[in-house]
């Protein structure tokens, strides 16, 4: 709802944290109102849409000088200030911090119907693994609120498919005539046992970006692919640098990347078949309402996994695919 919203607490962290907590508004921090402190810095941050940008100025908001700073919280309608430590450098978060998969194994099965991956954690090696781990279930959850680590997705869009069909279509400059565009690939994935067969959902939000967006076109291909979630950074292609005097450089997409029938996804995101926004009271409770809602959606019926499975925890993963199949998480 356009709010500052406190979504996790490092705990274990020792910076006085105790006092804020998960789903609190945050009405004043450092004597300021963050709507104010977003206005300053918009200029100062470089993003392809209005989802990137927030994504980006929300991960800065909280830093500052090392020491103790003043926060102004709202919590069911009463205002309080608390104390909070600045001890931690940022440096050390890493970007999961910022990512909204659930955490814990890289694979697991939700329930017996529902089968979940971690999309920054999938494994190319992998992929075959997942899917026949995933047999027999009526629904495959692609996280793809993160960034992949490797094209894990593009080989499981292969696993999705049942013909060969075309993905995306890329343009680039033509260099006999400076200034303009051509076509220049049409990208199609063919099918790859094995094949699964049940529906797959994908869930995206402003943390998919560029590598995240191109691996959702590709899974779209197929007609058993529904995307869920809210709108996406728009900034998908490849990554030409160029540099600037005095040590700087400036990156940019040197491609055009589209859909088969042409429509945009740069500035955009990627085509989405249900909008879910989290809520403050989902951050509250320690619920992923855009998973939950897209299971309901794909599966037309009720769905609401225990929020000990969806709570956040500070630590990294509990456990990896090849634990979880051997049980010895």
């Amino acid at each position: 709802n356009g709010q500052l919203i406190v979504s996790r607490v490092l705990a274990d962290t020792g910076t006085g944290h105790a006092d804020v907590r998960a789903g609190d508004v945050i009405v004043e921090l450092d004597g300021r109102a963050p709507g104010t402190t977003k206005g300053l810095w918009e200029p100062f941050f470089g993003a392809s849409n209005d989802a990137a940008l927030s994504r980006e100025i929300a991960s800065a908001l909280a830093s500052g000088q090392p020491g103790e700073t003043s926060v102004v919280i709202r919590r069911d309608g009463q205002i309080d200030t608390v104390s909070v430590g600045r001890s931690m450098p940022k440096r050390s978060w890493g970007g999961a911090l910022h990512d909204h998969e659930l955490m814990g194994p890289t694979f697991r099965m939700l329930t017996p119907e529902v089968a979940y991956l971690r999309g920054s954690k999938a494994r190319a090696d992998q992929v075959g693994q997942y899917i026949r781990a995933a047999a027999g279930s009526e629904l495959f959850v692609v996280d793809m609120r993160s960034y992949p680590s490797d094209t894990a997705a593009w080989l499981l869009a292969r696993h999705f498919v049942d013909d060969t069909i075309a993905a995306a279509l890329l343009s680039g400059p033509d260099i006999a005539n400076p200034g303009t565009f051509t076509w220049i690939l049409r990208r199609v994935i063919s099918p790859l046992e094995p094949t699964y067969t049940g529906r797959v959902l994908v869930l995206v939000d402003e943390q998919t970006q560029s590598a995240a967006e191109y691996s959702t076109m590709l899974m779209q291909a197929s007609p058993r692919v529904v995307v869920v979630g809210s709108q996406t950074a728009g900034a998908d292609g490849n990554v030409v640098q160029l540099s600037l005097p005095g040590g700087l450089a400036v990156t940019f997409s040197g491609l055009g990347v589209y859909y088969p029938d042409r429509r945009v996804t740069q500035g955009v995101g990627v085509h989405r078949d249900l909008t879910v926004h989290p809520t403050i009271q989902g951050l509250r409770d320690g619920v992923d309402e855009v998973l939950e809602a897209g299971v309901r959606h794909v599966l037309r019926r009720p769905f609401r996994l225990d929020p000990q499975v969806t709570r956040w925890r500070y630590g990294g993963d509990a456990g990896s695919f090849s634990c979880y199949l051997n049980s010895q998480c």
